[in-house]
């Protein structure tokens, strides 16, 4: 009958190993919140153009995103681009960042102005209230109105101008800039007459994409076509330049952390049984044996830590997005799968200091007094 060493080593010092348990599950816990902000950050910067419809965005040349280019398109070109072969509709978008002032307080808002009439570039899902909002009104998301205490019917300041909040939408946030939904001639304003940020181009057949891209983009030079998907990615690029240094650096840390952790544990537990590991060794355990010990140990350790930190994102995540409006916390499997390899390569990296304290034990030691 074989010993279960490992696990009786393991087990024998509970306190030990709910240290080592925790410090797997606060690394995991860390790395998957944060890859769940991550992948929530970019599910938002590309949701509005997910959520619009449009085949082609029409830009002006240099512009690539709604974010941090900035684009003026005439509007007179709506007109021209819906005569081309394979045009069903062209919907003209104002996109603007500014600043809200709202109690005192400066809120940052990205202000889009689209044809109500037609609801095309407004918001997807209103959670209070309705769309669209008619002349001196708006629809604020959420995230704002959580942030501000505002409710429906109060107004606020746009460019000195009072509006009404009379829809509250969902999922139209991007971190730190909520968009804002108002009438496209109101828009107007903020860049003068006869001009619009995007032109949104839907057709009869998503798959002459390239050809009526290539054909507006021959006409006017002047002019960047992307379709919806490389303006999508355009928009989640951004976030990847922002966020993923960063990102990487604390994940890094959070890992080394995790290694650490357990390594010191299992090392603990290795010196405090040096004794019969040199029994082990005496009556003939290989040095194979005796390693798969000590990364047993490690193993057990980081897989529960997995468990439970794994579980614990959930409620992270659920505590993060109710105290932080503006956060989306969003996870996949690929997510998990890189949390349990970590967790694993944890078990590996924290066995490499115990184990060669085994190699160099010599089995005389069990014989001296």
């Amino acid at each position: 009958m074989r010993v279960p060493v490992a696990r009786r080593n393991l087990f024998s010092d509970l306190t030990r190993l709910g240290i080592s348990v925790g410090g797997v599950a606060i690394a995991i816990l860390l790395m998957l919140t944060l890859l769940g902000i991550y992948k929530g950050t970019l599910d938002q910067s590309t949701s509005y153009v997910n959520n619009v419809g449009a085949d082609l965005w029409v830009a002006q040349a240099g512009a690539k995103d709604m974010f941090h280019t900035f684009s003026i398109v005439p509007l007179s070109l709506a007109d021209e681009i819906s005569l081309i072969d394979g045009v069903s509709e062209v919907h003209p978008l104002i996109s603007r960042p500014t600043l809200v002032p709202i109690g005192g307080r400066e809120n940052t808002m990205t202000v889009v102005g689209y044809h109500t009439g037609t609801g095309v570039g407004g918001p997807w899902d209103i959670a209070e209230g309705r769309a669209p909002p008619g002349p001196g009104e708006i629809v604020l998301d959420r995230s704002i109105m959580k942030q501000n205490g505002l409710k429906l019917n109060d107004s606020i300041d746009l460019e000195g101008v009072p509006h009404k909040i009379v829809g509250v939408s969902r999922g139209t946030t991007l971190i730190i800039n909520p968009y804002a939904f108002i009438d496209l001639e109101e828009a107007g304003k903020f860049l003068g007459p006869g001009r619009v940020s995007f032109l949104m181009v839907k057709l009869n057949d998503p798959a002459r994409a390239q050809q009526v891209s290539n054909e507006i983009a021959d006409s006017h030079p002047e002019l960047a076509v992307f379709s919806r998907e490389k303006f999508a990615e355009n928009n989640a690029s951004v976030i990847r330049e922002a966020f993923l240094p960063i990102l990487a650096v604390l994940v890094v840390i959070a890992f080394a952390a995790g290694v650490a952790i357990v390594g010191l544990v299992v090392y603990s537990a290795t010196i405090e049984r040096y004794r019969e590991y040199g029994i082990l060794k005496a009556v003939g355990a290989g040095s194979r044996n005796l390693y798969g010990i000590v990364f047993k140990q490690s193993v057990i350790s980081s897989l529960i830590g997995f468990l439970v930190g794994s579980a614990a994102s959930f409620g992270v995540a659920w505590i993060v997005m109710q105290a932080v409006a503006k956060i989306s916390v969003s996870f996949s499997w690929i997510h998990f799968a890189s949390a349990l390899l970590a967790a694993l390569s944890m078990s590996v990296l924290a066995s490499y200091i115990p184990i060669r304290k085994i190699n160099k034990i010599d089995p005389m030691i069990v014989f001296k007094a």
